[in-house]
């Protein structure tokens, strides 16, 4: 059971990839390269992989059919300078209750990390291979990694080979790399609540209970900050921050 005090943590796919250049709303700061996005994100458990998946809501057909589903609702610590990540839990199908979904939830939440730890590296080899122009069991070792390169096997729908992909004008093995660095220094800076379903109260990974706007990691109240308002970056102070609404870049 869940009780207060007991102590019991942006996982991209392909679609995502494919849409990285596109911002509901967010900022950039030219000094420290600080970005942020409020984009409300699905998440679902993929029971098949064992994993929680976030999600572009309405992209993944999974999603309607995991046992545990809900959204993802992303903020910013200026006091630690941790990004928060909660993860509101909306549907159940009847195998599951809260407390359980909760700690399966808790459980599965870091591995995020270990397998964007995995993919990055993953793809750093075989980046080495492209740029050394050496592509001997190439498409062996992309077969025999297939989980950490769905996004590559959803290019080849419009290729009819690896070798064909790669030739592709408009393909850069290096804007993948930098999506999944950028994942892993996310995740690596991310702190996570779970809210069970009160609008008042989040728990922590650790099953502790805090109300919904302290953050998880320092203990201190998050303050939200208005894009469109802002005058400096909220992790450095510098002043050049670039405001990205709905906007394409590069």
């Amino acid at each position: 059971m869940i009780k207060e005090g007991f102590k019991m943590y942006r996982l991209l796919h392909s679609d995502e990839l494919l849409q990285k250049y596109c911002l509901t709303e967010g900022v950039v700061c030219e000094c420290c390269e600080f970005h942020f996005t409020k984009d409300v994100l699905g998440f679902y458990f993929n029971v098949e992989h064992g994993q929680i998946e976030d999600h572009l809501i309405g992209m993944i057909d999974r999603y309607s059919h995991s046992p545990i589903r809900g959204f993802v609702y992303n903020a910013y610590c200026k006091d630690c300078k941790k990004f928060i990540s909660t993860y509101e839990i909306r549907d159940l199908n009847d195998e599951y209750d809260m407390e359980l979904a909760y700690h399966i939830t808790a459980i599965l939440l870091p591995r995020q990390l270990e397998f964007a730890q995995k993919r990055l590296e993953a793809y750093e080899h075989i980046a080495y291979k492209i740029d050394s122009d050496d592509l001997e069991g190439l498409e062996e070792d992309l077969r025999n990694n297939r989980e950490y390169f769905e996004d590559l096997f959803s290019g080849l729908n419009d290729a009819g080979s690896f070798k064909e992909l790669l030739d592709d004008e408009e393909f850069d093995i290096d804007e993948y790399l930098l999506v999944y660095q950028d994942e892993v220094y996310r995740l690596e800076n991310t702190a996570y609540s779970i809210n069970i379903g009160d609008e008042s109260f989040n728990f922590t990974l650790d099953g502790e209970k805090l109300p919904v706007d302290i953050c998880p990691n320092c203990k201190n109240k998050v303050k939200g900050f208005d894009f469109f308002d802002l005058e400096s970056c909220p992790n450095c102070g510098g002043k050049h921050i670039i405001h990205r609404i709905g906007a394409n870049y590069d």
